[in-house]
């Protein structure tokens, strides 16, 4: 019989041959995978990385408590290092999740350290549908509460409207304006219909890029949704489509 499985390292640290050369202390980001040198590997030449523990992180001039979620941004500005070569940061953004801190880190301490843990793509990220009801025509929504998370930090990554049906009579004159904002009514993101910009009939469309500020929510932090129609402007009833991704794990 085969074996389906065989034992090959404990994972604290695995195989990696690098297309170019990494420096002692590097942190390699390759596809998604995350790990760090302890030791100087030549371009193409076997080597390991470091994948879990406990390391020191060049970080930005930001203080990070203990507890702080930490990520890297591969372009940061390390504390006493160079501009743009690479720090820790707790902005998730477009940045790698790294894991969580273990010590207070002043902004002008030069590292912080992180336990560190990983991101597998999926656990954390969750699909919301939020119906919105058929409006007549120049009936509006203002600043209705429709998402929270009470306990957990939050990322909102898109936000969209998916039509039960056909727009009717919107035009530059009678447009219709759909406005995403946070608890202190920061735009998060804005939508706006018009002759030439018409909803979608009975299919789905993202609002747009989202705030990179305001798009972070903080545990028990709501979103709201307002709905401005014009005058003769009338738009089915919808789904707000919400994908959104704990920024606390």
């Amino acid at each position: 019989m085969a074996f389906q499985a065989t034992f090959i390292q404990e994972g604290k640290q695995v195989d990696y041959t690098p297309s170019s050369a990494v420096a002692a202390g590097d942190v390699v980001i390759d596809n998604g995978f995350k790990g760090f040198a302890a030791r100087a590997i030549a371009a193409n030449a076997g080597g390991a990385l470091l994948v879990s523990g406990v390391v020191g992180l060049a970080h930005d001039a930001v203080q990070k408590e203990i507890g702080d979620v930490v990520f890297w941004n591969a372009t940061g500005d390390p504390v006493g290092g160079t501009v743009g070569t690479g720090a820790a940061t707790k902005t998730r953004g477009a940045n790698v999740l790294m894991g969580r801190c273990i010590n207070q880190a002043l902004a002008t301490d030069t590292t912080v350290r992180v336990l560190v843990f990983e991101d597998v793509a999926g656990e954390t990220e969750a699909l919301h549908l939020i119906p919105i009801e058929d409006l007549a025509a120049n009936a509006d929504i203002a600043a209705r509460p429709f998402f929270v998370d009470p306990i957990d930090a939050r990322e909102l990554v898109e936000v969209g409207i998916l039509t039960l049906g056909a727009p009717a009579d919107v035009d530059d004159s009678n447009t219709v304006v759909i406005a995403i904002a946070d608890d202190a009514a920061n735009a998060i993101v804005t939508k706006t219909y018009n002759t030439a910009d018409q909803p979608p009939s009975s299919d789905y469309e993202s609002l747009g890029a989202l705030a990179a500020t305001h798009k972070l929510l903080a545990a028990a932090e709501h979103v709201t949704v307002a709905v401005t129609q014009g005058t003769t402007a009338d738009m089915p009833a919808f789904f707000l489509v919400v994908r959104s991704r704990k920024t606390n794990e």
